[in-house]
């Protein structure tokens, strides 16, 4: 134990030498030296668990900024195939309803159409396996701390 909380107990103590007996002083001294120990540590655990729950929500909270900065990267790109697939699905229906349309290569625009059709199902169909990644990573993680 530090040597001025040494002192202030053996200073707290001197002052009962003359009205009780040597061992009621060692005792008082002992008790008032495991109380002020007992409060020290309850501050000390006080402390260390308001950082403990600052520190989680800081983490959360950066957890969360990296959740929306992906979703919404996810979602511009997502959006740019989007916006590419349906000017190519108007540009064949004007083909269609306007009976061909000049410097148009329909061969290419169905082609076009295709792969982006089928880059917009695969963007989606990401979007769908990672979230359900995720739900099953947190029911796994609630089963085995339900199992600890």
């Amino acid at each position: 134990m530090g040597q001025k909380l040494d002192r202030l107990i053996s200073s707290f103590a001197e002052g009962y030498k003359d009205r009780s007996s040597d061992a009621n002083v060692y005792a008082a001294a002992k008790r008032l030296e495991s109380e002020i120990v007992q409060e020290i540590c309850e501050e000390q655990a006080e402390r260390i668990a308001n950082n403990a729950e600052r520190i989680r929500a800081n983490e959360s909270a950066r957890a969360a900024l990296r959740e929306a900065k992906t979703v919404v990267l996810q979602c511009v790109g997502f959006a740019l195939l989007v916006g590419l697939l349906s000017n190519h699905v108007y540009s064949l229906l004007q083909v269609v309803i306007y009976q061909g349309a000049e410097g148009l290569n329909v061969g290419n625009m169905l082609g076009g159409t295709a792969v982006l059709l089928i880059l917009c199902v695969a963007c989606v169909g990401w979007f769908m396996i990672s979230r359900v990644s995720e739900v099953i990573d947190v029911f796994k993680a609630a089963t085995s701390k339900g199992n600890d």
